[in-house]
């Protein structure tokens, strides 16, 4: 499997605002509003819990120096404010609550599609290979 580059994140970050512009415009059409505001809102609940966890990682956990208290106190400090925000969500009374976890599931999938893509792509299959196979499942 070969290694992510230091860009993985963002381009999740991009591609994830562009799929949620796209599904919020497509699902406020067919089903209404309550299920376009509920993925948004779940999607960038989902990415702000991503964006916060990527900083504290990055800010806080290096070779050879490790600060454990500055990703807590950072951690401390964030969390509450998502905490809040999904609490503002389930007690909407506009929002769809499927949607929102459609949301929240929606940066997730794009990572695993991208990982998922980036390994077939990246990984060929030798041609002899596959003319040893072909020719075995002939006989």
């Amino acid at each position: 499997m070969p290694p992510l580059d230091d860009q993985f994140i963002q381009r999740v970050y991009v591609t994830t605002a562009w799929l949620t512009a796209f599904l919020f415009i497509a699902c406020s059409l067919y089903w209404g509003l309550g299920v376009g505001l509920g993925i948004a809102a779940g999607s960038t609940l989902s990415l702000a819990c991503l964006w916060s966890l990527e900083r504290g990682v990055r800010r806080f956990i290096r070779p050879g120096a490790r600060d454990y208290k500055g990703l807590l106190l950072h951690n401390s400090l964030t969390y509450p404010f998502i905490l809040a925000a999904l609490w503002g969500l389930v007690h909407c009374p506009v929002v769809n609550l499927a949607a929102v976890a459609a949301g929240v599931a929606l940066p997730n999938a794009v990572i695993v599609l991208k990982v998922l893509g980036r390994n077939l792509l990246t990984d060929p299959v030798e041609p002899s290979k596959v003319t040893a196979d072909l020719k075995t499942q002939g006989k």
